[in-house]
């Protein structure tokens, strides 16, 4: 297997911070969703919410924002930012083009296109080891039910991915659960098959790809990929130097992948990145 099929540099993807900026900034690229919607004025976040599973405290009296501190009896807690703008935000339509729709009904497209009420939550956390399975869930029921509250399209911002009303199967196990959060995107190159997941940044764990996938082989390349990230996520993280069998028993080796240069996406990943190379 070629170490590389990519052609163009890396393009970096800009994270930077200011005190002073909006969390929703372009990419939002702090937050694990965001759900946009249509509206005019603040909407009563906590009464949607109710007093169930979270305690809110208001942060902000800024007309146009408003921050609220989630927290979970489990010690998990995350803050929720909402924004209403004058007008629809001209990145909201662009992401139908950058972005895996799943789910995503065709008339509700137009949430993208008029929406100008968002909502974005991302964990409180310290450490990427305390991004649990537990904590993302618990963020995506908040999204869950402000989405049926308020309708919109939710946009997983660490899976390049967006979703319609019924995202969400709540009664599901754990495995199906973790599938919500985390992808396998394929593309075909001069070498076979470039496979790769997204969305393990919603954990702090690295993704994971393989170049040179026969086509034949795409399916069972993929659920390996997914199974490699449910390791990381239930049992260890996997790390450069690692070993790991592929589908078929052949050994590879864990590397740090290159930075893939997209030009939809800007830096292909968000987070950390493993790449598989067989080597036996």
């Amino acid at each position: 297997m070629e170490d590389s099929v990519i052609d163009s540099d890396p393009i970096p993807f800009e994270n930077a911070s200011h005190a002073d900026a909006s969390p929703f900034e372009r990419d939002h690229p702090d937050h694990d969703f965001i759900l946009i919607t249509k509206g005019q004025d603040l909407p009563g976040v906590d009464e949607v919410l109710g007093e169930g599973d979270c305690s809110l405290g208001l942060g902000s009296d800024d007309i146009l924002w408003r921050s609220v501190r989630l927290e979970w009896p489990d010690g998990c807690a995350a803050l929720l930012h909402t924004h209403v703008g004058e007008q629809p935000r001209r990145e909201n339509r662009e992401l139908l083009d950058r972005f895996e729709l799943k789910r995503l009904d065709p008339g509700e497209e137009y949430f993208l296109t008029e929406g100008s009420l968002e909502f974005g939550i991302l964990p409180c956390v310290y450490e990427e080891s305390e991004r649990t399975l537990d904590l993302v869930q618990h963020i995506a029921q908040v999204i869950d039910e402000l989405q049926r509250a308020f309708g919109g399209v939710v946009a997983d911002l660490k899976q390049f991915a967006l979703y319609g009303r019924i995202w969400s199967d709540p009664t599901s196990p754990d495995y199906s659960e973790f599938l919500r959060f985390v992808n396998v995107h394929q593309e075909l190159k001069r070498d076979g098959i470039w496979a790769h997941t997204h969305g393990m940044a919603h954990f702090g764990k690295p993704d994971i790809e393989v170049l040179g996938v026969p086509v034949e082989s795409e399916q069972e390349y993929a659920v390996w990929l997914l199974q490699c990230c449910w390791h990381q996520v239930t049992e260890a993280e996997l790390e450069v130097g690692n070993s790991v069998e592929d589908p078929f028993g052949r050994v590879c080796a864990l590397e740090s992948a290159t930075e893939v240069a997209d030009q939809k996406v800007g830096r292909h990943y968000r987070n950390d990145c493993l790449r598989a190379v067989i080597t036996g």
